[in-house]
């Protein structure tokens, strides 16, 4: 492809991808039962009313839920690092080889934590 052609569907691109937003449609925010607002409204108010009865149990799943999170957050950071390093190797195999040992290891954190995740929330939302 001629590099003119290469830009100029580049910049169709780009353009295409920020006039996104003048097509969403947003939903009425008025405070009615069926508006987002009043939705989020009612469940507010129905787990004030149930935050008593359960705080410590609240309180410990709202913990677990942000150690995942974070746990989920820096193992993502990892792979990012991991994949850095792989492209900034030029070509040193020992350079290669931590980059990859360093992948493989994020990816299996990622997968036991998303896991962890995914049975924490089997567990509360259908046991507890």
């Amino acid at each position: 492809m001629n590099k003119k052609v290469k830009q100029l569907l580049l910049l169709l691109c780009l353009s295409l991808l920020l006039s996104l937003p003048y097509f969403v449609f947003a939903a009425d925010t008025s405070t009615s039962e069926n508006s987002p607002l009043g939705k989020m409204q009612k469940v507010a108010e129905s787990s004030y009313e149930t935050a008593d009865s359960g705080a410590l149990m609240t309180y410990a799943g709202q913990f677990i839920s942000i150690i995942l999170g974070l746990l989920g957050i820096i193992f993502t950071c990892l792979l990012i690092y991991a994949g850095f390093n792989w492209m900034t190797a030029a070509g040193d195999t020992d350079d290669v080889k931590k980059a990859k040992l360093t992948l493989r290891t994020s990816i299996i954190g990622l997968v036991i934590t998303i896991s962890a995740y995914a049975i924490w929330r089997f567990i509360a939302a259908y046991i507890i």
